[in-house]
């Protein structure tokens, strides 16, 4: 720790000018570009034609199917995911064999990979290898695998970094009282883990709730996701209905994500009362 002194006042003003150009302004211009028939800079004659029209003229079942489509990506992904990174690193700081890193390098190997690549590949596969047996083209389910194996990367790294924190002489000493392998990990490290699998799914939900690029390359009117008809409204000209469903995104974000920092600084606290 070093002590500011006389640059203490410097350093909160630098923490407040960011915290306005980079979140307050960005925030102010998106509702202010909502409330406009067109988007113009703020003025007293704007002010005057500031109304909630674009909300009310909103393509509202796409936005609906958006909606739910994006919400069953965003709870079903990170679960996948987490369930995958769990195995790896438990393969990886568990498994006793000398090719247990393998593992470590497939998990973080997506990582080095654009999304894009990935989703064009899987847009190939739908369409010349498995079209057959499995019509994936077209579905959420297409946009689900490329999530998952995006997440993967993410996941494992958290997993990782909590798993090595927990001692095998747990594991050893439940597995002496007759506890089977998935008993230590049900009554052992899931408990354990908890507080890292939540904070990690929620910033894996974030993740699916705000990716652009995989679900536009994959989409179809059936699977379209949020953040897609905002792109779509905002590439057909409309400025005004794009800001406007912005905020109906951030408005269905912003409780999920004080819900699970709620939930999961709960978990920690009561951790800490338990260690103490």
């Amino acid at each position: 720790q070093i002590e500011l002194r006389a640059w203490k006042p410097l350093a909160w003003a630098f923490l407040w000018l960011w915290i306005l150009l980079a979140l307050i302004l960005p925030l102010l211009l998106l509702v202010w570009a909502a409330l406009l028939p067109y988007f113009q800079p703020p003025s007293l004659a704007a002010l005057k034609v500031v109304s909630f029209s674009n909300l009310q003229g909103l393509p509202w079942p796409l936005v609906l199917r958006g909606v739910i489509n994006t919400f069953i990506l965003a709870l079903t992904g990170p679960t996948i995911a987490l369930a995958f990174s769990l195995v790896f690193s438990l393969a990886v700081l568990r498994w006793r064999s000398r090719y247990r890193l393998a593992f470590d390098y497939v998990a973080f190997l997506p990582h080095a990979v654009p999304g894009l690549i990935f989703a064009f590949g899987a847009l190939l596969m739908a369409l010349f290898v498995i079209r057959g047996p499995i019509d994936l083209y077209g579905t959420l389910g297409l946009i689900l695998f490329v999530y998952v194996i995006q997440q993967i990367p993410f996941g494992s790294r958290i997993t990782n970094g909590a798993l090595i924190q927990i001692h095998t002489e747990l594991e050893e000493a439940a597995q002496v009282a007759g506890a089977s392998t998935w008993e230590t990990i049900r009554r052992i490290l899931v408990p354990l883990l908890r507080p890292a699998l939540l904070y990690s799914w929620l910033f894996l939900a974030l993740f699916s709730f705000r990716e652009l690029t995989v679900a536009t390359l994959l989409f179809s009117p059936q699977n379209i996701t949020l953040p897609v008809v905002v792109w779509s409204i905002f590439h057909a000209g409309n400025v005004a209905q794009a800001s406007a469903v912005s905020l109906v995104m951030m408005a269905l974000l912003v409780p999920l994500v004080l819900v699970y920092m709620r939930l999961g600084g709960g978990n920690v606290s009561r951790q800490a009362q338990g260690v103490r």
